[in-house]
C-alpha cells in the first residue's frame, strides 16, 4: 500500500499583496491631488516679519537673446533690458514704485539663455523686487496657470 504524503501547511500572500496594492493606490490619489492644488495656486505667501504677504507671479522666458514676458507675451532684446523704454525695465519700476510689492518675477530659464538670466536678476535685485527662477530644458514649453 502506498503512503500519502503528509499534508504541509502553506502561507498564502495573496491578501496581503492586495492590502499593499489598495494603500499604494491612496497613496497616489493623495499625491496627485495634493500637486493639482498646489499648481492651481498662482499667489505665492511669503512671511515677512510676522505677517504673511500675499505677491502674484509674472513670469519670464530667458532665451539667448531675447526674454518673453507673460501673459502679454511681450518681448525684449536681451542687450538692451536696461534701454530706457525697454519692456523689462518699464515692468521693473512699475513694480519697484508701488509702496507694497505685491508682485514678484519668476524666471523660467532655458540652457541657453543664463546670461540674459544674470543680467535681468542683476537688475531685478538692484530694485529690490523678489526673484524666483527654475531652470528649463530646451524642449520644454512654459505653461501658465489658466487664471493669467
Amino acid at each position: 500500500m502506498a503512503r500519502r504524503k503528509k499534508e504541509e501547511a502553506e502561507i498564502y500572500l495573496f491578501p496581503v499583496l492586495d492590502v499593499l496594492i489598495n494603500a499604494i493606490g491612496a497613496l497616489i490619489v493623495i499625491i496627485l491631488s495634493f500637486a493639482l492644488v498646489s499648481v492651481k495656486s498662482a499667489v505665492v505667501a511669503i512671511e515677512v516679519k510676522g505677517a504673511p504677504h500675499f505677491k502674484a507671479p509674472i513670469y519670464i522666458e530667458c532665451h539667448h537673446e531675447k526674454i518673453v514676458i507673460h501673459p502679454e507675451n511681450d518681448e525684449g532684446a536681451c542687450d538692451k533690458l536696461e534701454a530706457e523704454g525697454a519692456t523689462f525695465m518699464q515692468l521693473v519700476q512699475r513694480i519697484s514704485s508701488k509702496p507694497t510689492q505685491e508682485e514678484y518675477l519668476v524666471f523660467a530659464v532655458y540652457p541657453d539663455g543664463i546670461r540674459c538670466f544674470e543680467k535681468a536678476r542683476k537688475i531685478a535685485l538692484y530694485h529690490d523686487i523678489d526673484v524666483g527662477f527654475e531652470p528649463y530644458n530646451e524642449d520644454w514649453e512654459l505653461t501658465l496657470p489658466p487664471e493669467l
